[in-house]
């Protein structure tokens, strides 16, 4: 058993947001954390492809929970900055696919991190990038 992934699959359960889109967690390690999703067709636009704004979730969770996997407990955090770049279309018809969360730096107040998100067959579809604030936990 593995308790920063007990811990981080506890908060993606008790979140309905992260249950209704089916974004699950596959590890977690320090300043890393993989997720999965497999798309359907509730996950498409009118183009028939997996929506940018879920591709935008899933990268913007990973890289918050990397970064939560490096503060210390009850730090709040919420990103204040994303950009993401789409590479190539997705399709529901693809599978699964993959987002890796890597907190790059991690500070007293502010947290920078990276994501990218790949096909099963490891073709790279979208990278992203975030720039996260870190408060002090409340009194």
């Amino acid at each position: 058993m593995n308790p920063l992934e007990d811990d981080l699959r506890s908060l993606l359960a008790a979140t309905p947001l992260y249950a209704e889109t089916g974004i699950q967690l596959e590890r977690a390690e320090p300043g890393l954390v993989a997720l999965s999703l497999t798309p359907g067709a509730a996950h498409t636009n009118v183009q028939g492809l997996v929506h940018g704004g879920l591709l935008a979730l899933l990268a913007d969770t990973a890289m918050g929970l990397a970064v939560r996997t490096q503060l210390p407990p009850g730090r709040p955090h919420v990103t204040v900055q994303l950009g993401i770049r789409y590479l190539r279309p997705a399709t529901s018809e693809k599978g699964l696919l993959t987002a890796i969360g890597r907190g790059t730096k991690v500070g007293r107040t502010l947290a920078f991190a990276t994501a990218g998100i790949s096909t099963v067959d490891g073709l790279l579809i979208a990278t992203a990038d975030a720039t996260i604030s870190v408060a002090e936990p409340p009194a």
